[in-house]
């Protein structure tokens, strides 16, 4: 399962890894001003019982992964793992507080959060690095 849009580029690898396991798909919108993530799309396969890997490049609060896993395990998921490339230490906190059950996989822990709730350094929006919609 990734979240749209950023995590459509990791899906590709996924899915070569595990061919016949079907793909389902949570898009979140990250309010800017209380930095909370708002759910408008949710198509995501028959999960109960099921280990579910949640592909999303970052980290940065830790709220859409926070509500991706809770959603999972609303629909019976039996194990969820998250596979992440950038991480905050703040993001990775509030997710292991709520989540202690969950398999969190990052590559890169960054420095800190901005008072914009951005990873530092980061890298930027990663949808839009992956689509090149870059304003």
């Amino acid at each position: 399962m990734t979240i749209l849009r950023a995590g459509l580029p990791m899906l590709d690898a996924l899915t070569a890894l595990c061919p016949k396991t079907p793909a389902g798909f949570l898009a979140m919108k990250r309010d800017e001003t209380t930095h909370e993530a708002k759910l408008y799309y949710d198509r995501v396969p028959e999960c109960r019982g099921k280990d579910v890997v949640i592909a999303d490049p970052m980290v940065a609060t830790g709220g859409s992964l926070i509500d991706a896993v809770e959603l999972l395990y609303k629909k019976g998921a039996a194990k969820v793992m998250s596979l992440n490339i950038i991480a905050s230490p703040e993001g990775i906190d509030n997710v292991v507080r709520r989540h202690r059950d969950l398999a969190l996989f990052v590559a890169k822990i960054d420095n800190a959060l901005n008072a914009d709730k951005f990873i530092i350094p980061g890298l930027g929006d990663a949808g839009d690095r992956a689509f090149n919609t870059v304003e």
